[in-house]
């Protein structure tokens, strides 16, 4: 079994893509399984953000990742992140145009 992990550092988490691929001695697939987890700076939890058994689809995933960059980091986030990101903005812009 073979098992290839590529990992992509962000600023506050890194995602892990990892790709697990069997084959029988005669070199025929038996398992084929592509992972992204996100892991946390400081932490060996990963949580499982999108999973794929179809052959090849890791590279599809390293792919996505290395061309969209940051924005397929946003992409990744927890849906509560993006919204208490622009719920603090909304905020401090507010109080700097009060003030």
């Amino acid at each position: 079994m073979q098992i290839i992990v590529t990992t992509f550092p962000g600023l506050t988490f890194d995602l892990l893509v990892e790709e697990v691929n069997h084959r029988d001695p005669a070199g025929r697939l038996l398992c084929y399984l592509a992972s992204i987890y996100r892991q946390e700076k400081g932490t060996v939890a990963r949580h499982l953000i999108r999973r794929s058994r179809l052959p090849g689809s890791a590279d599809a995933m390293r792919h996505e990742l290395q061309r969209d960059g940051i924005q397929a980091f946003r992409r990744l986030e927890p849906p509560n992140a993006s919204k208490a990101k622009s719920d603090y903005n909304h905020k401090v812009n507010k109080d700097l145009s009060s003030g």
